[in-house]
């Protein structure tokens, strides 16, 4: 397969999506539940967030949430001159750390949602992700040529500190 970190079926099965626009704190807390930094039944970012739909990756750059500190990156407009190579190469480089990588996809109702990168794929040349969409599970397995159609996108990285 490729480079591959672990996904808790368990975690996966209690997580959820609690709004609408509550994907992007629903990607971080996925993130944090599978680092053992949340509880699966815990909810506390999203929450905090309530239904909000003007938020972005920006809205947790920088932002330290037990003790692991998120980075937004690649939040260049898209198009011919988005820096796709960099991009891909970034999200290897997580992998091969073994941390996830959250990115941006559009959907077909013409906005966004939030999935959480867990593998490389070498065979197909694809990264595989998953999210919630409320209670169900959403997998995908083309997410690097969802990003290539959309000309780029943007991530949010983290460390431990």
């Amino acid at each position: 397969m490729g480079i591959c970190v672990k996904l808790n079926n368990i975690i996966l099965l209690l997580h959820q999506q609690k709004s609408e626009y509550s994907c992007i704190p629903m990607a971080v807390e996925l993130v944090l539940k599978f680092i053992d930094k949340l509880q699966p039944e815990e909810f506390p970012i999203q929450t905090l967030w309530g239904n909000k739909n003007n938020g972005s990756f920006s809205d947790f750059d920088r932002r330290v949430i037990e003790s692991v500190k998120f980075k937004h990156l690649f939040g260049n407009a898209r198009g011919d001159s988005f820096p796709m190579q960099e991009l891909f190469e970034c999200i290897d480089h997580e992998l091969k750390e073994e941390r996830y990588v959250i990115v941006s996809l559009s959907n077909d109702q013409g906005g966004w949602h939030m999935f959480v990168i867990y593998a490389k794929d070498f065979k197909n040349d694809e990264y595989l992700a998953v999210s919630k969409n409320n209670h169900e599970d959403l997998y995908l397995s083309n997410v690097k040529f969802r990003i290539k159609q959309m000309k780029g996108t943007d991530i949010l990285t983290y460390s431990i500190v």
